[in-house]
């Protein structure tokens, strides 16, 4: 059960907050001044900070104590440990506010973050406002990570699935909803989930959303540089991990069946499983390879037949990864190689695959 400390808008202020900041805090003792900074030199007053505590063993509890006497905007909201996607849950439903906008406890909204959404929100009626992120520290930030915390402007009036899989809308939680939208639709984060939550959450949000809006105002600072976090802990390239991407997928696909049990847009989440999983697993050495290429068929047949999966008309090297993981015999590294090549060049380009293959022996 929640305990709440602490809860008013405004510096003195008993207004009803415009916006609820939800920030999980788990043994951040380092991090929280640096975040909680970020959001007292906002330019806009009239807003609350809703600090879940998951039940902290280092300091992080004693930080927030201290902050709150300084400001009463903040507030503490103590609960037994049940990680971030939890401690979420339990900020949305503290809320008092009409919008709620989530940020980590070791990263930062820019000063005048909370004004433009809430801004955005008031023109446009939206259910769900996603904005771009730069990383902190910038030289730390690779560039698969760079483009896909960089949106373009953009209004969608209904669900389209390139919000999910090519606008650069996730993951990450760089985003803001109505606190309704999220409550009467019961969107919510899987609490089960310690990697991927993320993605699974707008995986949920985005269909059910009436109105999203995409900014490219780069309004958060997403901390790359935390060693300690989970996911600086992870190899993704490793087998440990895609193991974790394949328990992320399957409840990724369960919940887009029950979104869409007429397989609309079956085609996309199984390119993105692709790109999410397979491309992965091909890279591993011949045992691993074979082992979670089962495991990943099995996974994906148990949502959609072979029969339709084969007759998908996707990408051409996506279509190979999927032939290769489908079939009968072992997958040979060439084989691998061939496609990732091939893969490589249809992203890229010839030119731009044979740069890239440069850089990389420059590096080595």
């Amino acid at each position: 059960m929640a305990e709440v400390s602490g809860g008013v808008a405004g510096s003195g202020s008993q207004d009803k907050p415009l916006i609820s900041v939800v920030i999980p805090v788990y043994n951040v003792e380092n991090y929280l001044d640096w975040c909680l900074d970020s959001l007292l030199d906002q330019s806009m007053e009239n807003f609350e900070i809703v600090c879940v505590n998951d039940e902290s063993t280092d300091d992080s509890l004693a930080v927030l104590e201290r902050r709150q006497k300084l400001d009463s905007r903040i507030r503490i909201v103590n609960r037994e440990n049940g990680g971030p996607s939890a401690a979420r849950n339990t900020g949305i439903r503290a809320a008092r506010a009409d919008i709620v906008s989530f940020l980590d406890a070791d990263d930062r909204f820019k000063p005048h973050a909370l004004g433009i959404i809430y801004d955005t929100f008031e023109k446009t009626g939206a259910d769900i406002v996603t904005y771009g992120a730069e990383c902190f520290p910038e030289d730390e930030g690779d560039e698969w990570i760079k483009e896909h915390l960089s949106p373009r402007d953009a209004v969608f009036d209904e669900f389209d699935p390139k919000l999910v899989f090519s606008e650069n809308a996730t993951p990450y939680p760089r985003t803001s909803c109505r606190r309704d939208f999220l409550l009467d639709n019961d969107v919510m984060y899987e609490e089960d989930m310690r990697l991927g939550e993320d993605q699974l959450f707008y995986m949920l949000a985005y269909p059910k959303s009436s109105k999203t809006v995409l900014l490219s105002n780069k309004l958060y600072i997403y901390n790359v540089g935390r060693r300690d976090s989970i996911t600086n802990h992870v190899d993704f390239s490793s087998a440990f991990a895609l193991r974790r991407h394949l328990v992320v997928m399957d409840r990724a696909f369960l919940n887009w069946k029950k979104q869409f049990p007429n397989n609309e847009y079956a085609s996309d989440i199984i390119a993105w499983s692709v790109d999410y999983a397979l491309h992965g697993i091909m890279c591993l050495g011949a045992g691993e390879r074979s082992e979670l290429s089962k495991e990943y068929c099995r996974i994906l047949l148990t949502y959609w037949d072979e029969g339709f999966v084969r007759s998908l008309e996707l990408g051409g090297s996506k279509k190979a990864f999927l032939d290769m993981a489908l079939g009968d015999k072992p997958v040979s590294d060439l084989q691998v190689t061939v496609q990732r090549w091939n893969a490589s060049v249809e992203e890229n380009g010839f030119a731009g695959t044979l740069a890239k293959a440069a850089r990389k022996i420059v590096k080595h």
